[in-house]
């Protein structure tokens, strides 16, 4: 298969993007005064990106985190290859091959966030924060800003939802037993249960790209012991190849542009999916 033409310039653009785009996520992981993320509603993709590396993570009852890459012909990065294998059991290869939605419970339960405040507290939070005494206090800074925290998250237990991902981790465990991607994603195909949530991420893989869902799982292991930078240094070398292997173009173009929601992957199936093709992603030029 001929890989497809791509206008230099856009191509250019989109490595400006990802350049700065990892080099920021990078910074907010390694910065060393206090660094907040309010994550309140849509926290997905690049969101998780900025969140996941913020000294305080806040999640509230609005939360809707998730990683949909698949879908539209990316795979899961912004440091993916880092938290996600950081996850409780194969939490994180479920949630990368489906992009399932989680809440803020489920934030907490994967390690994407540090703690649950209720959204309408937001205002009160900052100015406790404003009149905070950071000096003196052991920890400094960091350890007044968790006592701040604390406080809140302490009136809002209320309201935190169930955790979906907990109460499903058993299950979780089992549909992503398998040796290799085709074992786990004929494991999701054959899930008989009449859970909406799963049935939902069973959809989302059924309807992804089958080469992005092969990226995702080639990165996934490769990066299991790799460091925070290995893994923004990997993930940007495979996102500049997305750039112009095609595959990212026609998902963002079936789902955000026309929205005719047929998107023309490069694979039909799994199966099909070229080895050499994929190797290309993970092969420094």
């Amino acid at each position: 298969m001929t890989e497809p033409r791509s206008d230099s310039r856009a191509v250019s653009e989109g490595d400006r993007f990802f350049t700065d785009e990892y080099e920021l996520d990078y910074q907010i992981h390694t910065y060393p005064k206090p660094f907040i993320v309010w994550g309140n509603g849509v926290v997905m993709g690049g969101g998780i990106g900025l969140m996941s590396g913020g000294s305080h993570r806040v999640v509230t009852e609005h939360s809707r985190v998730a990683m949909p890459e698949v879908s539209i012909g990316l795979y899961p990065d912004v440091g993916a290859g880092w938290f996600l294998n950081k996850m409780p059991g194969r939490i994180g290869l479920f949630l990368g091959l489906t992009g399932a939605r989680m809440n803020g419970a489920d934030a907490l339960f994967t390690g994407l966030a540090d703690r649950f405040i209720r959204h309408d507290m937001r205002e009160e939070v900052k100015q406790a924060l404003q009149q905070s005494g950071f000096a003196g206090l052991e920890g400094g800074a960091h350890a007044a800003v968790s006592k701040v925290l604390r406080r809140f998250e302490e009136g809002s237990r209320e309201a935190m939802p169930q955790a979906v991902v907990r109460e499903h981790f058993d299950v979780i465990q089992a549909l992503t037993d398998g040796d290799s991607l085709v074992d786990v994603v004929d494991n999701l195909s054959q899930y008989a249960g009449e859970d909406p949530w799963l049935i939902k991420a069973v959809k989302t893989v059924a309807a992804a790209s089958p080469a992005s869902l092969t990226l995702t799982w080639q990165h996934y292991h490769d990066t299991l012991h790799d460091s925070l930078s290995q893994v923004f240094d990997k993930e940007l070398q495979i996102s500049k190849r997305c750039l112009k292997m095609g595959e990212f173009a026609e998902g963002v173009r079936a789902l955000l542009i026309d929205k005719d929601l047929k998107p023309r992957w490069h694979f039909p199936t799994l199966k099909s999916v070229d080895p050499e093709w994929i190797d290309r992603f993970f092969i420094e030029p």
